[in-house]
């Protein structure tokens, strides 16, 4: 009996301290970081920005790459040289025919709309790490360029897209409300405001860290933008900030600007980087895929 009563006694308190602790089958995800720890010191916080710049080209050829290629068939600068697969996805862009349901184009949206939302996340993560000042202000403007550049690369595709400012957005069903074309405009030239105000000139990046955004680079891009929107006197104040910035200068030898043994020369203003590692798929650039021949398993 004593032994009954005992058994009793310790099934009862394993089952109340299992339904006590909610937590019990609330557990981490074991090998997997979680969104706090990407944010937990100025070193990950740096490298979780560092990934927002993945999405500018996209991991593979056929994410970004390939989409704004092929957009060029509808001018007389590019033509799709494969003639042994039938592509009326890509070749009927020449036609301004564009299919719904294009791989490509699925991608570069899906692509874009990725790295929103990663520097939505740094946004309202960034200010509560206990982070030196003058790095929380740089990386909040790298965030803020990127953004304006995903949106300013998708405006341009698809006319007003759904505007995504939070991370929480993307959980509400507003979020299948496209936004209009001017108002997407406005988010971009906030966006590249707040990037020129915080970013430092490209001279103020040690080497190791070019390639990020810059100074110059926001201001670059927010005149190409007020281009595109036909307010040319803006445009050319903010073009000539960047000229007579005294940062970047003409190549003396055009050959140069290409050149694999000149990486971020004078005339870049904004240049992702490419590693030659053979260790790695798609080394040096996605172009010689996209560009190559199909001899060369190119497309």
């Amino acid at each position: 009996m004593k032994k009954i009563i005992l058994f009793l006694a310790i099934c009862s308190a394993l089952t109340n301290i299992g339904c006590n602790k909610d937590e019990f089958l609330d557990q981490p995800i074991n090998g997997r970081q979680q969104l706090d720890d990407f944010f937990s010191s100025p070193e990950s916080a740096e490298s979780f920005v560092n990934s927002i710049y993945v999405k500018v080209n996209g991991e593979s050829w056929w994410q970004v790459n390939m989409p704004r290629q092929i957009n060029e068939m509808a001018t007389d600068d590019n033509w799709s040289g494969n003639t042994l697969q039938p592509r009326p996805d890509i070749t009927g862009i020449a036609a301004y025919n564009v299919f719904p349901g294009s791989t490509y184009f699925n991608s570069f949206w899906e692509s874009h709309y990725i790295g929103i939302t990663r520097t939505n996340i740094s946004l309202e993560r960034i200010p509560n790490v206990e982070i030196d000042e003058e790095l929380k202000t740089r990386l909040l403007a790298e965030t803020h360029f990127l953004r304006a550049f995903f949106y300013f690369d998708l405006v341009r595709s698809f006319g007003g897209v759904p505007i995504v400012t939070t991370y929480t957005e993307l959980l509400e069903p507003a979020i299948n409300t496209r936004a209009t074309v001017d108002e997407v405009y406005e988010l971009i030239e906030d966006d590249l405001k707040k990037a020129v105000a915080g970013l430092p000139l490209r001279s103020e990046y040690a080497s190791k860290d070019l390639g990020r955004a810059t100074k110059g680079a926001a201001q670059s891009l927010l005149a190409k933008m007020y281009l595109t929107r036909e307010r040319w006197s803006e445009a050319q104040t903010m073009a000539n900030n960047v000229i007579t910035s005294g940062e970047y200068s003409l190549e003396p030898n055009f050959a140069n600007i290409y050149s694999v043994d000149n990486p971020y020369g004078v005339e870049s203003i904004f240049e992702i980087g490419y590693i030659n590692n053979q260790l790695f798929s798609e080394i040096g650039g996605q172009f010689s895929i996209t560009n190559g021949s199909r001899g060369d398993q190119g497309w």
